[in-house]
């Protein structure tokens, strides 16, 4: 798995019971946080999960990690619907 420095943020986020959210993350969460934070040929990300689909705590990591990569200047917004 090459680096880059969201992922290096994503490899040091712990969850609440001291675990590394990396760690626990399954296959098509990294995948969802990745494209997120490195697929810069896309201006735009659109996820969908179920109930239990990790959507807020996966969230969290992938704002953290990119307000601490983001270059200066830089805009990001999210927004959820359970509808």
């Amino acid at each position: 798995m090459s680096s880059s420095p969201a992922r290096d943020v994503l490899a040091r986020l712990r969850l609440e019971d001291g675990s590394l959210w990396i760690d626990r993350a399954t296959d098509f969460q990294l995948a969802d946080a990745l494209a997120a934070l490195e697929d810069t040929d896309r201006p735009y990300g659109f996820s969908t999960r179920g109930r239990g689909g990790s959507k807020t705590t996966d969230a969290g990591a992938v704002s953290l990690a990119w307000l601490a990569t983001a270059p200066g200047g830089a805009r990001g917004d999210w927004a959820a619907s359970d509808r």
